[in-house]
């Protein structure tokens, strides 16, 4: 009698389980603001770029890959987000795509502008110059600043020889992401 024993036990929860998604990554378009469309990209990425997970256990951590923006039209740049619970569980991995287009086209900031010219022997030559100025007009983009170009409709090579000759050439301006402004009309003329 008097005798007595004794004895213990531990209770361990441990987390063997990855964490799952609520919601995943999900792919954006941005419009090109012409800087780089950073604040819209950085929201992007902190925001997971849309995606959400929970563990039943422990609270969940998500990193990223990115590895630099995308900076103009066509420009796109994939992400992976990682997720691991508190416990080291995981990864999971889901991805998604940062994409910038430009669907505005250039504008003028000087529209073509008319000309006339007395009709002597450097009347052609004049009007090659006109042309080829783009009748001094300029363009400009919101998106691009290299690539700007301005085309025109004109048809031939020079105005026909002669006296009291017209031509009334409509100009565009085009971006280097393939976007054409509405044509802009000018006339040179040779009196």
């Amino acid at each position: 009698c008097g005798f007595s024993a004794s004895t213990s036990a531990s209770f361990t929860i441990r987390d063997t389980s990855n964490p799952t998604f609520t919601s995943t990554a999900q792919n954006q378009v941005a419009q090109c603001d012409g800087t780089g469309n950073g604040s819209d990209f950085n929201t992007w990425l902190n925001n997971n770029a849309g995606a959400t997970a929970t563990d039943a256990c422990s609270s969940v951590v998500f990193s990223n890959d990115n590895n630099g923006q995308p900076i103009s039209c066509g420009d796109a740049t994939t992400v992976t987000f990682s997720v691991v619970d508190t416990c080291g569980n995981g990864p999971i991995l889901t991805t998604a795509t940062f994409t910038i287009v430009d669907n505005d086209p250039p504008f003028f900031v000087t529209d073509p502008q008319n000309s006339s010219v007395e009709c002597d022997s450097s009347a052609s030559s004049s009007f090659d110059s006109w042309l080829s100025s783009a009748a001094f007009a300029t363009i400009s983009d919101d998106c691009s600043t290299n690539g700007l170009t301005i085309t025109n409709d004109f048809q031939g090579s020079t105005l026909p020889p002669g006296c009291f000759a017209t031509a009334v050439v409509t100009f565009f301006g085009n971006d280097e992401c393939g976007n054409r402004s509405n044509g802009e009309t000018a006339t040179f003329t040779i009196s």
